[in-house]
């Protein structure tokens, strides 16, 4: 550790300079074991200084100035109040004096001022780290965030399920240089429709701490979707055709069907819509979507239940796919209770990155 710097000047209440005074330093609480003295005493502007290598607690000093019959102290342990401060650096050291803070300025070109905030009890000021593009971050089941930063890349491509620790309100931006997955958890990464998200390189991924390891994702601006944000797909088939099939199938004319490609996986929100009929009353037609391929079911589907066999009309239903690999297709499938059910106008609407 540096040596310890000691410096001052000694003046009358009018302001005029001491010569001569003797300047001691001892030991917090203790005339007996003398520090240092100012050898020759204060100079003609009654300035001293001292320097000397620090050993255990030797930074808990008391200063004894001595001038003739006159003594005063400058103690460690005296508590100063007033309006303002001016100083080049300023050092904090912890209580053990082991360890010092050098809190010091950038290059002073013009007059600033620093705010702090209002605070209502106890609180802790965290790290400044806003507007700091940290290192690349290699991607890892924890992602350690570069101290001093609030933005990174991230490479490689290895599962992300949590983020490092910091104190809650603290906000992370990530750039993904790759596809890698991150994985939703309820408490620890909250992302968006509690969903799994695959990245691709460029998407660009917000979140905000909660505290105590926890994440939640604020933002998410895909490379693929960069302008636009959501990409969308419609297709139809107008004329009417029918179907005996008790389980999901194709119609004679297949489909509907809508196949994005935005280049990355995403959230789509897809729409079916038909007009559905049935000659048997008490029948039912159901229009559904095998979603990225997948085995269509009833969920998903716009259902019709006839009261008598001249009964047809339009219904819709819209569904949420989670985590679709682009370049998916979306196809109408359907289906009849019993008998014959029929469809008319047929239509599939998809978008994604939603």
């Amino acid at each position: 550790m540096a040596n310890v710097l000691l410096t001052g000047t000694v003046l009358t209440g009018a302001g005029v300079a001491v010569v001569g005074a003797t300047v001691e330093v001892f030991d917090r609480d203790t005339v007996t074991n003398v520090r240092a003295t100012f050898t020759g005493g204060t100079d003609a502007s009654g300035d001293w200084n001292f320097s000397y290598a620090p050993g255990a607690n030797s930074r808990r000093v008391d200063v004894r100035v001595t001038n003739g019959s006159s003594i005063s102290f400058l103690k460690y342990d005296d508590q100063l109040q007033v309006s303002s401060v001016e100083t080049a650096n300023l050092r904090i050291i912890n209580p053990a004096f082991t360890f010092e803070y050098d809190i010091v300025p950038a290059a002073i070109t013009a007059a600033r001022q620093l705010n702090l905030p209002l605070i209502t009890g106890t609180a802790t000021l965290a790290a400044i780290d806003e507007g700091v593009k940290g290192a690349d971050i290699a991607s890892a089941a924890t992602l350690t965030l570069v101290a001093g930063s609030d933005f990174a890349d991230v490479t490689g491509t290895t599962t992300v399920t949590a983020i490092s620790t910091r104190p809650a309100g603290s906000r992370f931006t990530f750039q993904f240089d790759g596809a890698l997955i991150l994985t939703h958890n309820a408490t620890t990464l909250i992302l968006q429709g509690a969903a799994n998200q695959t990245t691709a390189a460029g998407d660009v991924i917000s979140f905000i701490s909660e505290g105590a390891g926890n994440w939640r994702e604020l933002s998410r601006r895909l490379a693929a979707a960069a302008g636009g944000g959501v990409t969308s797909g419609t297709a139809d088939v107008t004329t009417t055709e029918t179907t005996t099939s008790t389980t999901y199938t194709d119609l004679p004319t297949v489909g509907p069907a809508v196949t994005l490609s935005p280049g990355a996986t995403q959230n789509h929100l897809i729409e079916v819509n038909a007009h559905l009929g049935h000659n048997a009353a008490g029948g039912e037609a159901w229009a559904s979507v095998a979603i990225a391929g997948a085995a269509a079911v009833d969920v998903d589907a716009a259902k019709r239940r006839n009261d008598s066999t001249s009964q047809q009309e339009t219904h819709h239903r819209v569904t949420r796919a989670a985590s679709v690999v682009s370049g998916s297709t979306h196809t109408m499938k359907y289906r009849a209770s019993a008998a014959t059910a029929s469809f008319l106008n047929r239509r599939i609407i998809v978008l994604s990155g939603v």
